[in-house]
């Protein structure tokens, strides 16, 4: 999924049965992406 599909489904489980949450942003999806992606590049010594 790319990051614009990965916002839509969050958003779109955000706002199930009434939930009136904010729309979960493109740029804040590969924002997190970029950080886990980060993060997985870190190894135990």
């Amino acid at each position: 999924m790319d990051d614009r599909q990965i916002s839509e489904t969050l958003t779109y489980i955000r706002n199930t049965w009434g939930n009136a949450a904010s729309p979960v942003k493109t740029e804040d999806v590969a924002r997190m992406r970029e950080a886990l992606k980060v993060r997985q590049n870190i190894t135990a010594n």
